[in-house]
């Protein structure tokens, strides 16, 4: 049976999430295949990319022989990222204290407490309590653009999941191996947890999936 075990991450290094407590999870767990959260465009340039990651990732493969396989969805609006970040401005501008405080305090737990942390059920429900604050204030700004925006955003988002999900039901049903691992951001964890459940019965392929910690 194959067994794929998802390690929820942070991109860019704080604390204890850092490159080397990572690596040190992929040296423990011994993947075959890495699933990145990296779009095949993208993963063109890993091995100069910055963040954490990569610099994990590739120290692992310079020590063991290991395929990394990009999963994420290719974006095809080239402005989506523009339309995005005024999405994320308007947040910004009318967030609540009570929103800065739980970012500050979820930042603070990646701080202190890294990975154990970010592949946590308390990391999930601060996520979702973020979301839900996002969507507070984007009701409360009351833009029609704005609340399209905010949507479009998490249908993508949505759609995203779904996809790199099944690219890993792809390449699995068409490769052999023993144990991989999906590395993806931890905002992402408790809907692809749903999504892995969801789909996992209906699978051809016959994957264990598990969880770090």
């Amino acid at each position: 049976m194959k067994s794929i075990t998802l390690v929820c991450t942070v991109h860019k290094e704080n604390g204890a999430a850092n490159a080397s407590n990572l690596y040190k999870i992929l040296d423990q767990v011994q993947p075959e295949i890495i699933f990145l959260e990296v779009t095949p465009d993208d993963f063109k340039n890993y091995r100069t990319a910055p963040g954490l990651e990569p610099k994990a990732v590739l120290e692992y493969k310079r020590n063991l022989d290991v395929t990394l396989i990009p999963v994420d969805l290719k974006i095809i609006d080239k402005n989506i990222h523009t339309k995005f970040q005024r999405l994320f401005g308007v947040i910004d501008a009318n967030s609540t204290v009570e929103y800065q405080k739980k970012y500050q305090d979820i930042q603070k737990r990646v701080y202190e407490s890294g990975f154990f942390y970010l592949n946590s059920d308390q990391c999930s429900k601060d996520h979702a309590e973020l979301n839900s604050q996002d969507f507070k204030t984007v009701r409360k700004v009351n833009d029609p653009e704005i609340m399209e925006l905010y949507e479009y955003w998490n249908a993508m988002i949505s759609l995203r999941e779904s996809e790199m999900i099944n690219g890993i039901y792809e390449y699995s049903r068409n490769n052999a191996f023993q144990k991989a691992v999906f590395l993806v951001g931890a905002a992402h964890r408790d809907s692809t947890i749903t999504k892995i459940e969801e789909t996992s019965g209906h699978s051809l392929t016959n994957i264990e999936w598990q969880c770090y910690l």
